[in-house]
């Protein structure tokens, strides 16, 4: 009934008791213990004595029914919470699963590893986002239109920003990268629908390529700093070069 063992023969003789039971693992999953129906049926423990050939069934409750996963993916949210904290142990948010959302928080844990495309898009309300230094990659669109993020803080294992991550994300003022940071994609600060804010920007000598239009739209940027073997300011700060000092 899900699990892992999927299936286990155990030896008792008639009339006696069942003595030790298999474990058995779920992911996401708290074991209620075994059962003679799939629904329904009797509980039966160690001491439980058989009379005749049965089927014993693993019985489950979802850990976090809020989450909907695929292995160690988060694919979808069904909560009605607006401060989400994600579970330990996933490793990946899936593409669009939080997205459309009136999320207002969100806590990241330590093992994950990336944020898919569109994950968190269209999120208005969202406005502090803080990414573990266990994150790499960081997808397409996966912060677009979230325009209330004032505050956003990368973490030192962040290898990539890709194409529109940030988008429209008119409220943020500025902006840190780690070292190790290696691509910004195309539009990934950049503004279609106003004025960014950002004022600020520092970008790390282990950065080795900056898409274009990474920052269009950023007319207040007065502050930066940028590896001398990329692009020359004018050309990845075309609207505030001027005003930059």
């Amino acid at each position: 009934n899900g699990g892992e063992p999927k299936s286990q023969c155990l030896n008792c003789s008639v009339g006696a008791p069942l003595g030790m039971l298999p474990t058995v693992y779920r992911k996401w999953h708290e074991f209620l213990g075994w059962f003679t129906a799939k629904e329904g049926g009797a509980k039966v423990s160690e001491t439980t004595p058989i009379t005749q050939n049965t089927t014993l069934f693993a019985r489950w409750r979802e850990t976090h029914p809020e989450f909907e996963f695929k292995g160690d993916i988060v694919i979808g949210y069904r909560g009605t919470s607006v401060n989400i904290m994600i579970p330990d142990g996933v490793s990946a948010i899936g593409d669009q699963a939080f997205a459309d959302m009136e999320i207002e928080g969100v806590v990241f844990p330590d093992s994950l590893v990336s944020i898919g495309s569109g994950a968190f898009e269209n999120d208005y309300y969202l406005d502090n986002v803080v990414i573990p230094d266990s994150v790499q990659t960081i997808d397409e669109r996966a912060f677009k239109n979230c325009t209330e993020m004032i505050a956003l803080t990368f973490g030192a294992g962040l290898k990539s920003v890709e194409c529109s991550a940030f988008e429209n994300c008119i409220s943020l003022e500025k902006v840190e990268f780690a070292e190790g940071l290696e691509s910004i994609g195309a539009r990934a600060f950049a503004s279609s629908i106003g004025t960014m804010r950002l004022k600020s920007v520092s970008l790390p000598a282990s950065l080795t390529s900056i898409g274009d239009d990474s920052f269009a739209g950023c007319d207040y940027i007065t502050g930066v700093t940028v590896p001398t073997h990329l692009k020359t300011l004018n050309e990845i700060f075309p609207d505030s070069f001027s005003k930059i000092e």
